[in-house]
């Protein structure tokens, strides 16, 4: 109810998207799964129609996490994910490793997807590689099923939020995705 309460008071000050950050279903999915999506869903209560909600599953933040691998039990948790009320998954996509396959999970969901690799030792993908996972992702779900595709962050940023660069020179991640986001997909 705590969290229902942060919710409305966001939606009161004028929020439009209203995103629940939840990585432990990823983390503790088999402590989680018999009541992760009714509490997501009691958070979400009452949010106007005009107001869209997203829920954010990912591995943590790159900083922290020397090493990301894709794991079956983030499928798992995409797909308890897709049964919750929120409008939108947001997933962390690049970095561990996932393809479109990914995506089956999340019926019914639109999706937004971290495209680019925040590991800081490892080279700045070409824009050329982070339209492909884009263009791979909307070939799997179709473009209704996609939004907003060219996000940094691990997929978790705000429609118009810059991505970070966390440490990478300033002709990394950020000028790669602008330029890709200028291409159509």
């Amino acid at each position: 109810d705590a969290l229902n309460a942060e919710v409305h008071a966001a939606v009161a000050a004028g929020a439009t998207l209203v995103q629940l950050d939840e990585p432990e279903v990823h983390f503790r999915y088999s402590y989680l799964k018999d009541f992760a999506a009714e509490a997501i869903d009691r958070a979400l209560r009452g949010v106007p129609e005009h107001v869209s909600t997203a829920v954010h599953v990912c591995y943590g933040y790159s900083k922290n996490i020397a090493e990301k691998r894709a794991t079956p039990v983030y499928a798992q948790a995409v797909a308890l994910l897709a049964a919750t009320c929120a409008d939108e998954i947001s997933l962390e996509y690049a970095q561990p490793g996932h393809g479109p396959e990914l995506l089956a999970g999340a019926v019914g969901k639109t999706v937004a997807l971290g495209v680019l690799s925040l590991d800081t030792e490892a080279p700045v993908e070409p824009v050329e590689e982070i339209v492909a996972r884009a263009e791979g992702a909307s070939r799997h779900r179709g473009r209704d099923g996609v939004r907003r595709l060219l996000r940094g962050r691990g997929g978790g940023a705000a429609p118009g939020d810059e991505p970070q660069a966390l440490g990478r020179g300033a002709g990394g991640p950020p000028s790669a995705l602008r330029r890709g986001r200028r291409r159509p997909l």
